[in-house]
Parts: structure tokens; C-alpha cells; sequence
């Protein structure tokens, strides 16, 4: 009796690669962009929103992409623009909460304009809504950039989720400790080389903040299933895009 055939994992690893290449470039086009400027961190960070939304719908085989991806791209633009436009000299992003709330509305009329008869009408309209949520929030490491060693903070914030996102890519599945733990540890590296002030425990802890985006990045790659091999620059943007928000807040919290 022949012996069955071996299993062929030579295409999910290169997607693996791929995945963990393209988040160190992204994150490397933030923290470029934070040293750079505000205008040019704005620029960069369009770019992750723009990455993130290219298969959003797809991974999760939903229907309306295209209106859908248009309603995001835009909630996330705007948000981006609300944040650099600062006029009254304050990092109030309490603003983000305008943006979103014209994006749900936009999103509840690409619905409306939908021609193709509606098909999955909640899972497409809670896609898109996740998705303007996401994007929109991205816009959060401008915020990021103006508290005190933002550059820094930036740095660390995506050094974690890079090395988190090639932990999720080497470590089998079921391994999330270890990338949060990898994350952790290169941002605490990456911190103690900067010149922030937090101490061991505030790096750490901001590091695995922005480490845990990507062990949920790599549950919706393995939840996807077949359907992740057309999202490959979503999965590649998820953990820098959605680090935004907690090292936001941990940033807050630690540096007062």
C-alpha cells in the first residue's frame, strides 16, 4: 500500500513571509513618517489604511467591497486630516468621534445604493462599519507623534507589532503567548535604546499593547482559511493599524 501524500505547506509559509515582510514595511514607513513630520507620518499613515482596507471584505467573504472600501478610505482620510489640521493648538482626538459618526451614516447609505440586490446585507454592512472603525482610529498615531518622545513612542509601538506579527508567521498556531512575549521584549529593547523615560515596567507594558494586535491579525488569518490568500496586504497592515489605539491610550496613561 502507497504511503498518502505529504501535505504541502510550501504556499501558506510563503504567505506567511510575505505577511510578516509587508507589516516591517509599514511599520517602517510609520516610524520614517514620524521622524520625518506630522505631514509625512499623515501621509504613511493613509498608506497602512489604504493596505488594510485593499481585502478587508474579501477576508471575510462579504459582499459590497468596492462602496464599502470607498466609505473607509474616505472616514479614514478625513480622520487623518482632523488630527494634522490643529487649530486650536490642542491633541483633542474626542474629533475622530464626528468622523465616525458621518462614516456609519455613509456606510448605512452605500447599503441603500447597493444594485445587486442586497445579498448579506448585515455581515457587508458590519464589515464595512468595523472597517471605518479601524481605519479611522489609525489615524491615532498622528496623536501619538505630539505627546512627549513621540517618534520614540511610535518606534516602539511598531517595532513590537513587527516582531509580533513574524512570531505569529514562525511559532505554530496556538502559540499567541509567545508573540506577545517576542513583541513585548523587542519593544522593551527598542524603548530602553530610545529616550523615553517610562521605566521597564511602562515599556513593557506599552509594548505588548501593541503587540496584541497581531496575534488577532493571525486568528483572522487562520479563521479565514483559504479566503487569506486574497487578503495578504490586509493581514499585513492589521497589527501596525489597529497598535494605534493602545499604545494611544497606554501613552496617556504613562506619561500623564
Amino acid at each position: 500500500m502507497s504511503a498518502p501524500a505529504p501535505t504541502v505547506r510550501a504556499p501558506r509559509a510563503r504567505a506567511g513571509v510575505g505577511e510578516a515582510v509587508g507589516a516591517a514595511s509599514l511599520g517602517l514607513a510609520l516610524v520614517l513618517g514620524a521622524v520625518l513630520g506630522a505631514a509625512a507620518l499623515g501621509v504613511a499613515v493613509v498608506l497602512v489604511q489604504v493596505a488594510t482596507l485593499s481585502g478587508w471584505h474579501q477576508l471575510l467573504r462579504v459582499p459590497g467591497a468596492f462602496g464599502g472600501s470607498l466609505v473607509a478610505l474616505a472616514a479614514g482620510a478625513a480622520g487623518v486630516l482632523t488630527l494634522l489640521v490643529d487649530t486650536h493648538g490642542t491633541e483633542d482626538v474626542g474629533r475622530l468621534a464626528v468622523v465616525l459618526a458621518l462614516g456609519v451614516v455613509a456606510a448605512f447609505g452605500h447599503q441603500v445604493l447597493r444594485r445587486d440586490g442586497r445579498p448579506a446585507l448585515v455581515g457587508s454592512l458590519s464589515a464595512t462599519t468595523s472597517l471605518l472603525v479601524m481605519v479611522v482610529l489609525t489615524a491615532l498615531w498622528v496623536a501619538v507623534r505630539r505627546e512627549t518622545g513621540g517618534a520614540d513612542l511610535v518606534l516602539v509601538g511598531c517595532g513590537a507589532a513587527v516582531v509580533a506579527t513574524t512570531a505569529t508567521v514562525v511559532v505554530p498556531r496556538g502559540g499567541w503567548p509567545v508573540s506577545v512575549v517576542a513583541g513585548s521584549m523587542a519593544g522593551l529593547l527598542i524603548g530602553a535604546l530610545s529616550t523615553l523615560t517610562l521605566g521597564p515596567a511602562g515599556l513593557t507594558l506599552l509594548a505588548a499593547g501593541a503587540a496584541g494586535p497581531a496575534v488577532v491579525a493571525a486568528s483572522l488569518r487562520h479563521a479565514a482559511g483559504p479566503s487569506a490568500r486574497t487578503a495578504p496586504a490586509t493581514l499585513s497592515a492589521l497589527p501596525c493599524a489597529m497598535a494605534a489605539l493602545p499604545v494611544w491610550v497606554l501613552a496617556r496613561i504613562l506619561l500623564g
